[in-house]
């Protein structure tokens, strides 16, 4: 005992080296702090190289410390520390080099610091945050992140990029709803989707119906893949060869096509649907 920290007085605490076992003192901070609230939260387990608790009452904490690792219900963090805090230890910071997965979701968040409501379901980001979306084979990256695990739904603010194989997008504010499987940017957006630039007030997409809706002012920019381009090249090519015409007259083509080729002007279109 002579080797371990010494507490100062009145101040209860417990440190643990690498390699004792940190299931005693966890066991203590839970029998010492107050009685959970109505809304219980789940179990947890963790690991860590050091483990240090703080048994006052009041201001019971945990703090693993070195290759710290929780998990908890289908979420697991891996950070350098993770501090455990509040009643019934519900609330988690984690710094350094901070991965939180979503087992059953096939979401992967990485960031320097998190924090994690356990009893609420609520995992929070300030700073550098990078989300990875497994099954949509999509990352998100922005300056602030809020992901609720009941709704399955996440916010992101501030300088937000997204980056998929057929979307790439950038906005001040996206708001993802996974169960829905929906994306609506709003604060200057601009999407490239599937070669094809949309720039709006705001903008709604679907990713199971490849359906893009565009509201407020609406501009855009239409790229013909490179298979029309060819097949328009074709058919020029065997019209000159066979010497055939369409039959329409030159005066009443220019005078059915001319509205269809004259793009609208910015401001004069509202809620305009594009389908993938």
């Amino acid at each position: 005992m002579s080797d371990l920290p010494r507490c100062p007085r009145r101040l209860p605490c417990v440190a643990f080296p690498a390699g004792i076992a940190l299931a005693a003192a966890l066991a203590a901070a839970l029998i010492a702090a107050p009685p959970p609230a109505a809304a219980e939260t789940d179990q947890f387990s963790f690991s860590a190289d050091q483990m240090e608790t703080v048994l006052a009452e009041g201001r019971e904490r945990t703090v693993l410390t070195g290759n710290a690792a929780l998990a908890s219900d289908d979420t697991e963090i891996f950070a350098d520390s993770i501090e455990l805090y509040g009643d019934d230890l519900a609330f988690a910071l984690s710094r350094g080099g901070v991965r939180v997965v979503q087992v059953g979701e096939g979401i992967e968040l990485t960031s320097e610091t998190v924090f994690y409501n356990r009893r609420d379901g609520i995992v929070r980001v300030e700073g550098d945050a990078l989300l990875i979306d497994h099954d949509n084979e999509m990352v998100i990256k922005g300056g602030f992140l809020e992901h609720w695990e009941e709704r399955n739904e996440t916010s992101i603010q501030i300088g937000v990029q997204i980056l998929s194989d057929d979307l790439v997008a950038r906005a001040q504010l996206v708001h993802y709803d996974r169960a829905r499987q929906t994306l609506a940017l709003s604060g200057l957006p601009v999407v490239t989707w599937k070669g094809d630039e949309y720039r709006a007030s705001r903008i709604f997409i679907d990713l199971d119906q490849d359906r893009i809706v565009l509201t407020g002012t609406v501009s855009g920019q239409i790229t013909p893949s490179a298979e029309a381009e060819a097949e328009a090249e074709t058919e020029g090519e065997q019209d000159g060869a066979s010497g055939t015409t369409s039959g329409t007259a030159p005066g009443e083509a220019a005078e059915s096509g001319g509205a269809a080729t004259d793009p609208p002007a910015d401001g004069q279109s509202s809620g305009t649907e594009a389908g993938g």
